[in-house]
């Protein structure tokens, strides 16, 4: 499996100079406050990225940056980003950074080839980072306190609609999986709101606890945490 390894100006310092020339790929170059360099080299508006082969999003690269929301001010001269290739990747390579990184959890991002699933490491594509995402369905996201909702994202809205047998998507591995979520054997119900939040580093037992009984009260079982 092919992957680069993104990595933050943080976790860039635990590895020595010579390690640094030897491993990894400057490209902070790439990004900027105002502007960025496209794929063809071109400068663009900031405002314009809507992802790259780094980054899957303009959120996404804010966060990697320890900003929030539109801020871009956290994408300055000292913004860095540097990307160590694999020619092949596997789990013992996924257990090292986990180690390696877990003090700087948001300044790692996988970014894979097409051969490579990352539900083999227990990641989605739309969730590339260490740190632990959590997806709820809308039952249970209106039962938490409505302080807390602000804290959630829109993952998707699924429709009722019917799915062949090679239906997936990044969430769920099959229309089974989809049913299964939100407790039914029909198509016409299997619909609704998903959200998700991230957490830097893994739940607190009693964060996880929390969800379980939430959950525990709805039909299916609309949790599911990567």
């Amino acid at each position: 499996m092919h992957m680069n390894v993104v990595v933050g100006k943080d976790v860039i310092q635990l590895f020595s100079i010579k390690e640094r020339k030897k491993w990894f790929h400057n490209q902070s170059f790439r990004y900027g406050e105002t502007t960025y360099e496209d794929e063809d080299g071109n400068e663009m508006p900031i405002d314009d990225f809507y992802g790259d082969e780094y980054f899957k999003s303009k959120e996404d690269l804010i966060a990697f940056a320890g900003g929030e929301s539109d801020d871009f001010s956290t994408i300055d001269n000292s913004f860095e980003v540097y990307v160590k290739r694999y020619h092949s990747f596997g789990e013992k390579d996924f257990e090292y950074w986990k180690d390696k990184a877990k003090e700087f959890p948001k300044q790692v991002r996988f970014s894979p080839s097409f051969d490579c699933d990352m539900r083999d490491f227990g990641l989605r594509e739309s969730n590339r980072f260490l740190g632990t995402t959590v997806y709820i369905g809308e039952d249970i996201y209106f039962a938490i306190p409505e302080e807390e909702q602000d804290k959630w994202d829109s993952f998707d809205r699924y429709r009722a609609e019917d799915r062949d047998d090679k239906w997936s998507d990044d969430l769920f591995n099959d229309w089974e999986d989809l049913f299964n979520f939100w407790g039914t054997e029909h198509s016409c119900y299997a619909c609704g709101s998903v959200y998700e939040r991230r957490y830097q580093g893994q739940l607190t037992e009693k964060e996880r606890k929390d969800f379980e009984d939430l959950a525990s009260k709805k039909d299916g079982n609309q949790l599911r945490i990567y």
